[in-house]
C-alpha cells in the first residue's frame, strides 16, 4: 500500500507478509509536512483485557500477540460516544443514548513532520502469552529490507519482497517494480510474481538459488536455468493477478545434467 493523505502531505509505503501463523507488518517513507503528527496504529480494541507488555513484545489475553521493533506506546482507556455522532442512518438507528467501552490501544509516534520514518512489527493472531515470548527469542522471520524502494522478509525457505522499484532482497533481485514470493521445499523452488501497481509490462527476478529445469509455468512465464536462474514474467493487461512457475533445484534426480 502507498498511502497518500487525503487533505494532508502524509506519505508512506507498507507493505504485510501473511505467514502460517503470523503477519510481518512493515512501513518505511514515513514523512509529513505542516506541523501534522503522525502515528502508526498496531492495535485499537474494545476489550476488558489488560496487555502484558515487555521488552520488544506485548501480549493482549483473547486477541494475540505482538512483537516489534523500538518502542511503542500503550494506552488503556474508557472511551464514551453516540451513534448519533457518527452516523445517524438506519443501520445504527441515530441513537442518541451515550455508550461506554474499554479500549486498548498500541502505536509508534513517529512524532511531528518526520522525514523518513519506518517501523516493524510481526501479529501472532490467536498467539499465547508463552508462544509470542518464544518467537521473541527465537526470531523465526527476517527482516531483509525496509526501506522505501524495497520491504522484504525471510521465514525459513520462504522469501517474500515488495520491490517499489528495481533492487535486490535476499535470493530476489528484480528489474523492475513487482511484489515477489519464492519458496524453496527440498529440490522444488516455487516462484510467484505479481504487479499490484498495474504498470509494469515486464519484469525479470534473477534467483540466488540454483535451478536446472522447470517443472511448471505459466504461459506468462519464462524461465532460464542455471546457477542464477531467470524468471521472466509479461504482467502487463494481467490485472494484477499471480503468476507462478516451480523450478527443480539442486539434489533432484536430473540436477547436473
Amino acid at each position: 500500500m502507498e498511502v497518500i493523505g487525503d487533505g494532508v502531505p502524509t506519505r508512506a509505503r507498507k507493505s504485510w507478509f501473511c505467514l502460517d501463523a503470523a503477519v510481518v507488518a512493515l512501513g518505511s517513507g514515513i514523512r509529513g509536512s505542516g506541523g501534522h503528527a503522525v502515528e502508526t496504529v498496531l492495535e485499537n480494541r474494545a476489550t476488558e483485557a489488560e496487555p502484558f507488555l515487555a521488552d520488544g513484545w506485548a501480549h493482549l489475553e483473547g486477541t494475540g500477540g505482538y512483537v516489534f521493533e523500538g518502542t511503542p506506546l500503550s494506552l488503556t482507556e474508557r472511551r464514551t460516544g453516540r451513534w448519533h455522532d457518527i452516523n445517524s442512518g438506519d443501520d445504527t438507528g441515530g441513537a442518541l443514548e451515550p455508550v461506554s467501552r474499554p479500549y486498548v490501544t498500541i502505536w509508534y509516534d513517529h512524532g511531528i513532520d518526520p522525514a523518513d520514518a519506518a517501523y516493524a512489527y510481526v501479529l501472532l493472531p490467536g498467539a499465547s502469552r508463552e508462544r509470542t515470548r518464544a518467537f521473541h527469542r527465537d526470531r523465526p522471520v527476517a527482516v531483509l529490507a525496509n526501506t522505501p524502494l524495497v520491504q522484504a522478509v525471510r521465514a525459513g525457505g520462504l522469501w517474500a519482497a515488495t520491490f517499489w522499484a528495481a533492487g535486490t532482497a535476499g535470493v530476489l533481485t528484480a528489474d523492475a517494480p513487482c511484489v515477489a514470493l519464492v519458496r524453496r521445499r527440498g529440490t522444488r523452488i516455487d516462484v510467484a510474481v505479481a504487479d499490484p501497481g498495474r504498470t509494469v509490462e515486464v519484469v525479470t527476478l534473477t534467483l540466488g538459488l540454483p535451478a536446472h529445469g522447470v517443472l511448471r509455468a505459466d504461459d506468462t512465464v519464462t524461465v532460464t536455468p542455471g546457477a542464477r536462474p531467470r524468471v521472466t514474467v509479461k504482467l502487463g493487461g494481467s490485472a494484477g493477478r499471480t503468476h507462478v512457475a516451480a523450478l527443480s533445484g539442486p539434489g533432484s534426480p536430473r540436477y547436473g545434467r
